[in-house]
């Protein structure tokens, strides 16, 4: 399968990755039984589907990018072994995605977003991070380095470099 990197420039900063560039993407795979009946196939009723993932998400839920696997781009040909090397923003994003998801739960609760990471009951962790919410959106900004990432109330990630 070949996907065109330049159809992709719109999600990501670059278009065309660099060697060691980490991305997360998800593969997936949904397969139902099906029977073929009149050259053609139909799903077999009252029978679940199967879902594959090329790396453990923990949920069936295809559509939460912050648990989707990371793809690092490398110069190597093909097997030859490549070390991974985590990004230093993977621990930050998993600390903005823990902010989110309480907000979510807050709201739900209250009718609103959290004024505060205390009324959150998460602390700051070590990171530069600060919050702004109103009652119908927030977004968080955490500070590592010359990096800027920011989680929004619809789980938009965005980094400044």
């Amino acid at each position: 399968m070949a996907i065109p990197f330049r159809s992709l420039a719109p999600y990501h900063t670059r278009s065309t990755p660099r060697n060691g560039d980490t991305w997360r993407v998800n593969f997936s795979r949904v397969q139902w039984l099906h029977d073929v009946k009149d050259g053609g196939y139909r799903k077999r009723v009252g029978t679940p589907e199967f879902n594959w993932v090329w790396s453990p998400q923990g949920i069936v839920d295809m559509h939460a990018p912050e648990r989707w696997g990371y793809l690092q781009f490398s110069q190597q040909r093909a097997g030859e072994s490549a070390a991974y090397t985590a990004p230093a923003w993977v621990d930050a994003e998993r600390y903005l995605w823990e902010i989110y998801y309480r907000q979510q739960q807050y709201r739900r609760k209250s009718g609103k977003y959290a004024a505060s990471l205390e009324i959150l009951q998460i602390g700051k962790e070590g990171f530069d991070v600060d919050m702004e919410s109103t009652t119908r959106q927030f977004s968080a900004v955490l500070k590592q380095g010359k990096r800027t990432i920011i989680i929004d109330h619809e789980g938009k990630i965005t980094r400044y470099e």
